[in-house]
């Protein structure tokens, strides 16, 4: 990742005049620098030159699946970080890519997730930074999918959310229940609804979506030839939406980026070949040669021949950078045992250890790819094992690891606890 980027990510980037401060994931206002690299071009006024009685529904686009994830770092095992992020960039680092539709996933209380893992983030942060970007590049669109993620106590919905953000009237939000033309929403957010409650907006997977997304995949060979498949029966129709996932995961052995790196790299492949009408294209972890590739498929969009300085072939990779661990790995070996046996052979990443009435405890982990097992240790002497085909036992955990295990089993992880000693 080039030094511009790597700056982006913990300073101001931007998109209009004034400065911007960034909280973890959190942008609101904008800074003329846009967070790119030498060589990869700025695609944030890339729908300028479609024609205004277009149906927005026969435009190819980039998108991102869980837009939010880049922000999943602090606070979570390295594991359940590896398992559920799905992105690189922030959010307005993959607009300034080309990326025009959004997957945000989001509880009731506003707190943008992937499952039951927070991100660091709220749906007003992300709605923020879409509305600030608009209002710089007023001739672009923005899908947005808004995906109820409910908890397990929540009193109130997302309806009740949205209602307020609808109220507020803060950002520019296209609400009609009908696929628009171009001319309708530039500078707005088309809303795709997925929550309970009223219906406002398109409904996510109604009869005007055609919808691939079969993300239980054992490798990335055997998802693209399903996005494949589906790419193969595109066609361009006013009244129909598609929208293809190319992101797949098989926990604990495939996580995103190992099923993106397989992927993204047969697409980009795959594009030149076949330069045709795709919809929309939900990536994990898109490179900005892959964004700018799909922006291209549109016949009103220069050549990337006649670009100053572009490259005549993007071969596609993913930055290994973009994805270094936000923590130093954690040991993948647990030995099992009883007391000294369990610990590791070299130390773990330390958990956080509240202090207080025999709750300290502390976390050896492994690291997705090489996932076996799971140990938690308490100062009691309880250890919690991972393993395949027992159910898990949550009796006389904190709240704190009763979280953890809970996360870890909802994605999939660990579906077996045994309990080996008390």
């Amino acid at each position: 990742m080039c030094q511009r980027a790597a700056a982006a990510r913990g300073s101001s980037v931007g998109v209009s005049g004034g400065k911007h401060r960034q909280h973890g994931w959190r942008e609101v206002n904008a800074s003329p620098e846009p967070p790119t690299c030498p060589g990869e071009h700025d695609l944030s006024q890339w729908m300028a030159t479609l024609p205004e009685d277009l149906p927005l529904a026969e435009v190819t686009m980039p998108g991102t699946h869980n837009t939010a994830s880049y922000s999943i770092c602090d606070g979570h095992l390295s594991a359940v970080v590896a398992a559920s992020r799905c992105q690189s960039r922030p959010l307005l680092a993959q607009l300034r890519l080309g990326v025009r539709f959004l997957d945000l996933r989001v509880r009731p209380d506003g707190v943008l997730c992937h499952g039951p893992v927070s991100c660091d983030s709220t749906l007003r942060d992300a709605l923020d930074v879409c509305t600030a970007f608009l209002r710089a590049n007023p001739s672009e669109v923005l899908l947005v999918r808004i995906k109820e993620e409910r908890g397990g106590r929540a009193v109130r919905g997302v309806d009740d959310l949205m209602r307020e953000i609808i109220e507020a009237a803060d950002h520019p939000l296209y609400l009609q229940g009908r696929l628009p033309a171009m001319w309708e929403v530039r500078g707005r957010m088309v809303v795709l609804c997925e929550w309970s409650g009223s219906q406002v907006g398109l409904k996510w997977g109604g009869e005007a979506m055609r919808l691939q997304d079969e993300y239980q995949q054992r490798s990335g060979s055997k998802k693209w030839q399903v996005v494949q498949h589906h790419l193969e029966k595109a066609e361009p129709s006013p009244d129909l939406l598609h929208v293809h996932f190319t992101s797949a995961t098989f926990l604990p052995l495939k996580t995103p980026i190992a099923i993106a790196k397989s992927v993204n790299a047969k697409m980009a492949r795959y594009l030149p070949v076949r330069p045709r009408f795709l919809g929309i294209i939900a990536m994990d972890f898109p490179s900005a040669s892959l964004c700018e590739q799909l922006v291209r498929l549109n016949s009103t969009i220069a050549p990337l021949s006649l670009l100053p300085g572009a490259a005549a072939a993007f071969p596609d990779v993913v930055n290994e950078a973009d994805f270094a661990p936000t923590k130093p790995a954690v040991p993948t070996k647990v030995m099992e045992g009883r007391g000294a046996d369990l610990a590791p052979p070299t130390p773990a990443v330390p958990a956080k250890v509240k202090e207080g009435r025999g709750d300290a405890h502390s976390v050896v982990a492994a690291t997705i790819s090489d996932l076996d097992k799971l140990a938690v240790s308490f100062e009691t002497g309880a250890t919690v094992l991972f393993d395949d085909d027992q159910k898990i036992g949550m009796g006389g955990l904190c709240s704190g690891c009763s979280n953890l295990l809970f996360g870890a089993l909802t994605l999939g992880l660990m579906p077996r606890v045994k309990r080996l000693s008390t």
